[in-house]
């Protein structure tokens, strides 16, 4: 039996199990890395308006880079991780730490989350929906910024991968690349970042962080939020594996 048959025949197997799994009649949200102002605080806001049941657990007390436990999320549908962390830099400059650290959370932890939801709720009755938020950094070239972009990148290709992996056993996987979002904390960051390692003033920092923007403003946490909610709504199923770019034509 060839390769492709050994595949078929599991894909189609799990088709069996799985198929046609309905929403689930109560919506229950896990967000990660929900902090006043960010991105995440924006989601939990506009999915609260739709009536999802939202646990939001704090950052800190919730180590994406350690595996929970499955059956911690076994009462969930949704999964959205908006856990992220950059640091600028010059290449020769950045810790071997930073290194590590921009992995741990961006990649490492996201995907130790998402597989202990997957092994926790595959079971359940209804269909399941993973979100990773990216960055716009997965597809670009950025000064000072290639750690962080290798860790996007990584993070879009595993959308993919799962995408195409977990289709039949009833699960939906997205990622949002934003582009620059306005007032938020990673944007902060990034903006302190441009003013320390390429010793520019705020004024400048922000003109070089938004110089590329097509559109007249800078992208807002709530549309990223309405695209999220959209995603999940049960409407979307068929973008499952997609990388979804928020950049306003931005290339």
């Amino acid at each position: 039996m060839s390769k492709d048959q050994i595949s078929k025949s599991y894909i189609e197997r799990q088709k069996v199990i799985h198929a046609k799994k309905p929403l689930a009649t109560n919506r229950n949200a896990l967000i990660i890395g929900v902090d006043p102002g960010n991105i995440g605080y924006a989601i939990r806001k506009k999915l609260s308006e739709l009536s999802f049941s939202i646990s939001s657990p704090h950052i800190l007390d919730f180590d994406v880079t350690e595996p929970w436990h499955r059956t911690y999320y076994k009462n969930f549908d949704t999964l959205i991780l908006c856990n992220g962390y950059t640091n600028l830099n010059w290449f020769e400059d950045i810790p071997a730490s930073n290194i590590e650290y921009i992995f741990n959370v961006n990649v490492i932890g996201s995907l130790k989350t998402a597989q202990q939801f997957v092994r926790g709720t595959i079971d359940q009755p209804y269909k399941k929906y993973i979100v990773f938020i990216g960055s716009m950094a997965y597809k670009n070239v950025l000064n000072g910024s290639s750690i962080y972009c290798a860790s996007k990148a990584a993070l879009a290709h595993a959308t993919k991968c799962l995408g195409w992996e977990l289709a039949p056993k009833g699960f939906n996987v997205f990622c949002v690349h934003p582009s620059n979002v306005e007032n938020s904390p990673m944007s902060e960051k990034t903006i302190r970042d441009l003013m320390r390692y390429r010793n520019l003033t705020r004024e400048a920092a922000e003109a070089y962080w938004g110089a590329v923007l097509p559109k007249d403003k800078w992208l807002q946490k709530e549309d990223i939020a309405e695209t999220v909610a959209w995603l999940v709504s049960g409407k979307a199923d068929y973008l499952s594996g997609g990388n979804i770019d928020m950049a306003g034509g931005q290339r």
